[in-house]
């Protein structure tokens, strides 16, 4: 690395580090020559570096982050001064060596993919200004320039193939400049397409489920899973929910255990979004209208969130990967206890939940004890009182 050079922002615009305990003077701003001469003998000690005339690159600034670093509020406003965070390495290469006549290229390419140096070799021999070897190769795993220089050819000028691999072997097998060959050993990796993401977001959007996108793109699905959930969870969002002063539908069934409540809330709503109260994830709803608490209690949810829920301003959930709208427009819970019990006193002490619990339930909803088995919702409150002990 002695003979690299870096250059970028103007040493001007960078300040010694305080927290090193160097002089009082750590703002003042020194002049180009004397930066030039205070930091070039240790870049050169510590890195091998030297610099060039009027500029340091940020990756050497890291180096000595203990003696200097770059003002916070500078680094947007340094043209070109920008942090680019390199691969640590790619897998397809495609390569040029200078060759005599005689050069068993054939040979050479064979030898790299039986000793697993690559997965897959491409190329032929082109006379240009001079006799040279024009393949293209794919590795098992990420390579950088020196380990590709190591282990298959320091005679070789790299480079990181752009394309696709397809367009790659077409350039390295052109019959324009050919000599001999091409030869092709093992087998190439094809490039993903990116129209099975395409197909499989299509499916989303024509109601498939993620099971069909499942078995229709095995490996799309696979390897993208976590962003199709959350673009189904989004685009089957109907938008932020609009209520009038009333508010949404609220209904409660309450009673012991035994006495169907869960059984009438499906039954009555078999479309319904079954949310699990043990967790704060909506995985799974896609803008159904009702939503099902299913033998909810106070500790399933934090009052706030209760509140929120169930009033009649626009709120978002989480499912993971994404942030949806919630729009459902009837709000359906079972419970061992009555509403009342649900949050202590303490945590309730204006009655909140009641109160919205019959404000809502007075005009949309029925809030029923089901003291009974009982097999049809009741239509009106009168029904509800006839049921054992009406509210």
């Amino acid at each position: 690395m002695g003979g690299d050079v870096c250059a970028a922002a103007p040493f001007g615009l960078f300040q010694e580090n305080p927290r090193c305990g160097t002089s009082s003077h750590a703002t003042r701003r020194p002049s180009l020559g004397a930066r030039i001469a205070s930091l070039a003998p240790t870049a050169h000690r510590l890195c091998g570096l030297r610099f060039a005339p009027g500029g340091c690159g940020l990756a050497l600034v890291k180096r000595f982050q203990r003696e200097f670093v770059v003002p916070r509020d500078l680094r947007r406003e340094v043209t070109g001064f920008t942090e680019i965070k390199m691969p640590s390495g790619f897998r397809n290469w495609c390569g040029t060596r200078q060759v005599q006549e005689g050069f068993d290229a054939e040979q050479f390419l064979r030898d790299m993919v039986e000793s697993k140096k690559a997965r897959y070799a491409v190329g032929q021999l082109e006379q240009g200004s001079h006799l040279h070897l024009q393949f293209y190769v794919q590795r098992d795993r990420q390579s950088t320039l020196n380990v590709m220089k190591r282990d298959i050819c320091a005679e070789t000028h790299w480079e990181q193939s752009r394309g696709t691999p397809e367009q790659n072997k077409e350039y390295c097998t052109k019959e324009s400049t050919r000599v001999a060959g091409p030869w092709e050993f093992g087998t190439a990796v094809k490039e993903r397409q990116r129209s099975d993401l395409d197909k499989a977001a299509q499916m989303i959007d024509e109601g498939k489920s993620l099971r069909d996108v499942a078995v229709e793109c095995k490996s799309t699905f696979i390897r993208y899973h976590k962003g199709l959930r959350a673009y189904e969870a989004i685009t089957r969002s109907k938008g932020p929910r609009s209520f009038g002063p009333l508010g949404p539908e609220v209904w409660v069934f309450w009673g012991e255990t035994g006495t169907g409540k869960s059984r009438r809330a499906f039954e009555q709503w078999p479309d319904a979004y079954r949310k699990t109260t043990s967790d704060k994830w909506w995985d799974g709803y896609r803008g159904q209208e009702t939503v099902i608490f299913d033998d909810f209690k106070g500790s399933s949810m934090r009052l706030h969130d209760f509140q929120m829920i169930i009033d009649r301003y626009p709120v978002q959930v989480e499912v993971k990967g994404a942030v949806v709208d919630l729009s459902a427009t009837r709000f359906v819970f079972t419970s061992n206890k009555h509403p009342r019990e649900w949050y202590s006193k303490e945590a309730d002490p204006d009655g909140t939940v009641m109160r919205r619990i019959t404000e809502f339930c007075e005009e949309h909803g029925r809030l029923i004890h089901c003291a009974q088995q009982v097999d049809t919702v009741p239509d009106s409150w009168l029904e509800a009182w006839a049921l054992g002990q009406p509210e």
